[in-house]
This record gives structure tokens, C-alpha cells and sequence, in this order.
């Protein structure tokens, strides 16, 4: 083997470390901008007293003659 078989084996693990290096950078980059792209999200937190009516959005209204849901459920 000699001096070209450790050479072939030194460029095969710098090649190895090279793509580890970038796989994990491309997988950090991913999940960052995924993160900051994300809104924050339609839910929030209401804090309401006890008897309070609760803040809820409007049900939708039947359309083309399909019929509208509307369902909330009383978290109490």
C-alpha cells in the first residue's frame, strides 16, 4: 500500500468529515428558517373570569347549499 493508500484513506476521511460538516449545517440552517417562518399561530390564551361568555370566533355560513358546521365544546 505505502504513501497512496494513506493518502487515498486521508482524502476519503476528509471527504467523510467534510460532508458530516455539511449535512449538520444544512439540518441547523433548515431548522432555523423553518422556525422563523412559522407564525406564532391562531391560538391564544384567554384568560376569562367565572360566568364570563367566552371570546369565540363567528360560525361560517352554509354556502352553494352545503351545510355549515359549527361545534364548540365548554371547557369546564
Amino acid at each position: 500500500m505505502g504513501l497512496r493508500g494513506e493518502h487515498r484513506r486521508r482524502a476519503r476521511r476528509a471527504v467523510v468529515i467534510v460532508w458530516v460538516l455539511l449535512v449538520a449545517a444544512a439540518g441547523a440552517l433548515t431548522l432555523w428558517i423553518r422556525d422563523s417562518s412559522e407564525p406564532a399561530g391562531p391560538y391564544v390564551w384567554q384568560n376569562t373570569e367565572p360566568g364570563e361568555t367566552y371570546d369565540l370566533p363567528p360560525c361560517p355560513t352554509p354556502d352553494a347549499g352545503r351545510p355549515a358546521t359549527c361545534a364548540y365544546a365548554d371547557p369546564r
